[in-house]
């Protein structure tokens, strides 16, 4: 009878020894702290929480709680897909080193890692190709049918998101990351819903299954066409693609389609890593590490890029603006601020009124006014939003000021929406503005406008 036994024995010790092969340079282990308990708790289960690395340990705080929203930098970290229901949130090697981002900074605020558990529990159904819409019509923020498991947790993320922003957190310090289907959904959100996120960062992103069974006329090839063909109807997708040449599911070459939408950034990984089974699995291997400080420099650039802006299109020439399309009352119509408002610097600050608008009006003449840049937006609709936010946190700075939000054309980056206040009458004034709000850290940068 025991020798009956003996060869699935050594099947499934072959079968454990490759499991293990898979993350064979991973000596670290996995805890969790309950902020209500204390104890520690397996990372497998389907709770979110805030990850950090702690000597090469995973720590997860289950808590979606934010002390300091405003100065925060967040980045939610989604898994890939293993089934319509999973009964664990994630592997600790998908998040090892993504961990590492936690706790550091760019421009004084700090980044938290936030592992999302809240789309994997939200269930649905994978498409009969019956259910297939016309291809030329699965364009925009739609799913392929109803109740697509893929939609609803992209849709779930969005909600998470828009949780996090009601919290105080600012959309342009929120980035949306993922490995794999959770990669692909994160191109997807920033694809259809980018007034809610500054950037996304796909990892090895893949949709369908494996490239050697998406054979021609498969389920499979067709369902990566259409999702392929419905990210290319985005006109921008402010995103990092980190993909290896070893990946199994999609590599540089398929995803190759992506180079022609704006705002797409792509960093090859190497074919293979000692840890690592394969290319899709990199984010296991102690050779992604260097690739944590490539991330958070494309993050820092991307919370900056404001600024590089300005700068390529000349600050003291004025900028190609396109078209005014909203302005606030005058400021003599407005409240004065608050007298018992904590900003002592809010008596130094000039009560400039705003320039005459018959004098704005004027044609045929160039006239040059002095303008503050607050933020931009990739839709009129984020900043619109974000203005409501400023005006919420600053009103007692910005509640006298007129504003303004430009369609502005930036050169080989597109077209954004520019929230701005004036004008002024100098320069001078225009930066003791941006001198308040930057003691409070919220970018503001004093503009030459010539119109």
């Amino acid at each position: 009878m025991l020798k009956s036994f003996i060869p699935s024995i050594l099947l499934y010790c072959l079968l454990l020894i490759s499991s293990c092969a898979y993350v064979s340079d991973r000596t670290h282990t996995t805890d969790a702290i309950d902020t209500k308990g204390g104890k520690f708790l397996p990372i497998v289960n389907m709770e979110s929480g805030f990850i950090y690395n702690h000597r090469d340990n995973v720590k997860v705080i289950r808590s979606d709680n934010i002390d300091d929203p405003a100065n925060t930098v967040l980045v939610i970290f989604n898994h890939g897909l293993s089934g319509i229901y999973e009964k664990s949130c994630n592997q600790e090697g998908n998040i090892v080193h993504i961990s590492k981002l936690s706790g550091q900074k760019i421009n004084g605020k700090e980044i938290k890692v936030f592992m999302n558990c809240e789309h994997s529990r939200v269930g649905g159904k994978f498409c009969e190709r019956s259910e297939f819409m016309n291809l030329e019509e699965f364009v925009g923020d739609k799913p392929l049918c109803g109740n697509a498991v893929y939609f609803n947790r992209k849709q779930a993320t969005v909600n998470l998101v828009k949780k996090f922003i009601d919290m105080g957190v600012l959309p342009e310090n929120i980035f949306t990351m993922g490995h794999s289907w959770g990669g692909w959904n994160a191109l997807r959100i920033a694809a259809f819903n980018d007034e809610l996120i500054k950037a996304s960062i796909a990892l090895m992103p893949a949709c369908c299954d494996i490239k050697r069974f998406q054979e021609e006329g498969s389920l499979i090839a067709k369902e990566f066409q259409y999702f392929a063909y419905q990210l290319k109807s985005a006109t921008t997708i402010n995103t990092l693609v980190l993909s290896s040449p070893g990946d199994p599911f999609e590599t540089p070459k398929s995803l190759k389609f992506l180079e022609s939408i704006d705002g797409v950034q792509f960093m090859e990984l190497p074919g293979s890593c000692p840890g690592a089974r394969d290319g899709h699995g990199l984010m296991w291997s102690s050779c992604f590490i260097p690739y944590v400080a490539k991330i958070k420099n494309y993050m820092e650039d991307m919370i900056e890029h404001d600024r590089f802006a300005d700068a390529l299109v000349g600050i003291d020439d004025g900028t190609k603006e396109i078209a005014t399309l909203a302005k606030n009352e005058a400021a003599a119509n407005k409240a004065p601020p608050d007298a018992t408002s904590s900003l002592s610097a809010l008596d130094q600050m000039p009560r400039t009124e705003p320039l005459p608008q018959d004098e704005l009006d004027k044609e045929g003449e160039p006239r040059t006014v002095f303008m503050a840049h607050l933020a931009s937006y990739r839709k009129i609709e984020g900043a619109k939003n974000g203005w409501e936010q400023l005006a919420t946190q600053h009103g007692a700075i910005l509640n006298y000021l007129s504003r303004e939000i430009s369609r502005v054309l930036i050169p080989n980056k597109g077209i954004f929406y520019r929230i701005e206040v004036g004008p002024f009458a100098s320069i001078k004034e225009a930066k003791e503005l941006c001198l308040m709000l930057n003691e409070h850290k919220t970018y503001c940068h004093p503009l030459k406008r010539i119109r």
